[in-house]
């Protein structure tokens, strides 16, 4: 029988199937042809519309296969993939499995699809179904009248005709969609939500964002109340300790700028001052101001104030990059008056020296350090970084060019526990990067971009060894795309920036 278009020689094998049914047998032997096959299928519309039989029993398989676990997660979320993008041409052939009730109402939903867009989902249908051997899944939190629409979300990936619910129908759906960890369902609400914000709500709007972590919908309230006057708010995500962030940023102390400040100081987590701001009078009451405050952000500040010392002793993050004015003697003025500091940026002060470095023996709660562009910093001068910050576990040194391949051993050694690493643009060697794979086994994040005295050789080595290791920058490292693939099948999970 005739293949789909455009496929691969290495299955030619298949064109003996006599029919749709055969040609299913012998692609069901092997999971893994019949999904790449299936994903071709799908692409060649005729070959499709002559063929629906054999996307009759593909996909049941496929869906009878999820629903027992017996094909890997990696093939669930490939297949859920195709299906939505296809789910027009597919709609017909596709099995509806289960039956997600209400209490007045019964949509016929497929169990691959509904699994594989929540894993709150996956396990209610463990649970209540697979479990209890019924086809039958009750979820009376989800109203009547909003069931089509996540149904049509499982299905499609989308719900084009959201906009004709009611703003408080939309709102409902966003809470349930973190209920259920429908992520993109969320941002789709939110998207929609826009059109109900004006100049005249939207501080209210972003309240309620804020209180409900709905970043989408926040970021464009932001928009909307910082137009023209002087400042940039921004909604953050939530830290690891799902604590709310909220940044304000002064371009100037106006007025309009203050006047705003007054109405969200309360939310106010993260605080950018640069230019002369924190030369003004009112400085002191605007940090003193903020009962949340974590983060005070000085960098491109243009002369040191004694007001920047004024902030809440509770600040864990300080942002002193590309200050000028920074030296020795007032950083340890920092260190003194913020002793909670565990996030600290110094990245651009090429002024500084070993005296300031000797500072950072006072900050027993750093956790992570800037210091890219930083390209003063000699062996000698990291030997006394590393000792003085022994707990560190986010580094970024881009640009450091004067450190030798001696400070990167240097750096396995004292820092194994370090789970963030930036050396970009550094001299660092294939010998120092096997060190840090060896050594480093908490490595989440490393960034080798521009690392000219790394080879092809010694990357592909090197990678797959970092047990931990889920994100890799690497741009203009010379990597083929041979390269690249042979790292990625050695570190399947890992992702290549």
């Amino acid at each position: 029988m005739q293949l789909p278009s455009f496929l691969p020689e290495q299955y030619a094998n298949y064109q003996e199937a006599t029919d749709d049914q055969a040609l299913f047998d012998a692609l069901v032997l092997k999971p893994v042809d019949l999904i790449f096959f299936f994903e071709y299928a799908c692409d060649d519309l005729t070959w499709a519309e002559m063929h629906p039989q054999f996307f009759r029993l593909a996909l049941q398989w496929f869906t009878t296969e999820i629903l027992h676990r017996r094909l890997s997660r990696q093939s669930g979320k490939r297949l859920t993939t195709i299906i939505k993008s296809h789910f027009s041409l597919l709609s017909a052939e596709i099995p509806f499995d289960i039956i997600v009730q209400t209490k007045d109402k019964e949509i016929p939903v497929n169990s691959l699809l509904m699994s594989e867009s929540s894993s709150i989902f996956r396990t209610l249908i463990f649970v209540e179904c697979e479990q209890k051997k019924s086809n039958k899944l009750t979820i009376n939190r989800i109203p009547e009248n909003l069931l089509p629409a996540v149904v049509e979300y499982i299905h499609t990936g989308t719900v084009p005709y959201l906009w004709r619910h009611s703003k408080d129908e939309i709102m409902v759906l966003r809470q349930l969609s973190a209920e259920f960890e429908l992520d993109e369902l969320a941002v789709l609400c939110e998207e929609t939500l826009k059109r109900y914000v004006n100049k005249i709500n939207a501080l209210e709007m972003l309240v309620k964002c804020y209180e409900n972590s709905w970043k989408v919908l926040g970021n464009w309230c932001c928009q909307l109340i910082s137009e023209n006057r002087g400042v940039i708010i921004t909604l953050l995500e939530e830290d690891q300790l799902h604590q709310k962030r909220l940044a304000f940023e002064f371009l100037n102390a106006q007025e309009p700028a203050l006047e705003l400040f007054s109405q969200l100081k309360g939310l106010i987590t993260h605080l950018i001052c640069a230019g002369n701001i924190s030369e003004e009078s009112i400085f002191s009451e605007i940090v003193q101001g903020c009962p949340k405050l974590i983060s005070l952000d000085l960098s491109r500040s243009q002369r040191f104030s004694e007001r920047m010392l004024d902030a809440p002793t509770g600040v864990e993050k300080l942002d002193l990059s590309q200050c000028s004015w920074l030296t020795h003697a007032i950083l340890a003025r920092f260190v003194s008056v913020y002793p909670n500091v565990s996030h600290l940026n110094l990245a651009s002060n090429t002024q500084l020296s070993f005296l300031a470095w000797s500072e950072l023996t006072k900050m027993k709660q750093l956790k992570s350090l800037g210091l890219s562009n930083c390209n003063q910093i000699t062996d000698e001068d990291f030997s006394l970084i590393l000792k003085g910050s022994p707990s560190l576990i986010e580094l970024s040194m881009e640009d450091c060019r004067k450190l030798s391949e001696k400070a990167f051993f240097e750096l396995s050694r004292m820092l194994p526990q370090v789970v963030l690493l930036n050396v970009a643009r550094c001299s660092i060697t294939d010998a120092a990067l096997q060190e840090l794979a060896a050594r480093c086994n908490y490595l989440y994040s490393l960034d080798i971009s521009r690392c000219k005295d790394l080879s092809e050789r010694g990357i592909v080595k090197s990678i797959p060894q970092f047990r931990a290791l889920r994100v890799l920058h690497a741009q203009h490292c010379g990597l083929s795309d041979e390269a690249l693939e042979q790292i990625k099948q050695l570190q399947p999970s890992l992702s290549m920036l």
